[in-house]
């Protein structure tokens, strides 16, 4: 497999955009809830924004190490299938309440949502660890938003 880290990076980027659309489905399916949907697919498309800078920031890309493309990428994929057949799934038949945030934590959770996780034990170029790091506590934060939500308006998910 003809694999670089331009691949990993362009499925990062459509991984937080079909995200930030599975907010928006939640966002317009519950309106008790919508600032708080709209604030997340807010924060995932600014994820995507994040990784188009890595992108632009990437100058030296031979020195990544290749398992660890082959590895993300992957995952990313599964990932992307995944919530793709949910969005087709909740489009024609929308979930409860609570099935919306366990989907959404269980996302936010996922070995997918730590996104290039292995970089922070390497030596890569600093503006990419900042980036990644600041993706990392978004995404950490995210979990622990939503759960504090649930727990604040008694969803069970």
């Amino acid at each position: 497999m003809d694999l670089d880290i331009q691949d990993v990076i362009n499925e990062a980027i459509v991984h937080e955009l079909i995200i930030a659309d599975l907010y928006m489905i939640f966002y317009r399916i519950f309106p008790e809830d919508s600032d708080f949907w709209w604030a997340l697919l807010m924060e995932e498309k600014n994820h995507a924004a994040l990784i188009e800078g890595l992108r632009l920031s990437l100058t030296d890309i031979e020195d990544f190490p290749m398992n660890v493309i082959y590895e993300h990428h992957g995952m990313l994929v599964r990932m992307n299938k995944k919530i793709r057949e949910l969005i087709q799934i909740y489009t024609s038949h929308p979930p409860s309440r609570d099935e919306a945030f366990r989907v959404a934590l269980e996302t936010e959770l996922s070995p997918a949502e730590n996104h290039f996780q292995s970089i922070m034990s390497n030596t890569y170029p600093d503006e990419m660890v900042k980036i990644v790091q600041q993706i990392n506590r978004n995404d950490k934060n995210h979990a622990l938003r939503i759960q504090i939500y649930m727990n604040e308006k008694g969803i069970q998910g």
